[in-house]
């Protein structure tokens, strides 16, 4: 019966995620563009697989929501790179 339960009750933790655009896009071509992000999961299977979306910003910034849409932020400097992370909690 123990053992029963620890299957029950285990918890299938996330141990991989890779991020990738619509499309498998990886710019945004227009100025205060968008480009939808999505996160595979790995094992598919883990238990809670919601993953938090943010941006670490490189030559520019940009916005992402929790859904995972990449917002490019339009500044003097113009184009530029930022990064989309997304993590596990």
């Amino acid at each position: 019966m123990v053992y029963f339960e620890q299957f029950v009750n285990s918890v299938i933790l996330i141990t991989d995620i890779t991020v990738y655009g619509e499309g498998n896009a990886t710019t945004i071509t227009v100025d205060n563009g968008s480009l939808q992000m999505y996160a595979d999961i790995l094992p598919p299977d883990a238990t809670n697989q919601t993953v938090f979306w943010s941006v670490v910003d490189g030559t520019e910034t940009a916005t992402i929501d929790q859904n995972g849409l990449l917002q490019a932020t339009c500044t003097p400097a113009g184009n530029g790179t930022v990064w989309a992370k997304a993590e596990a909690k």
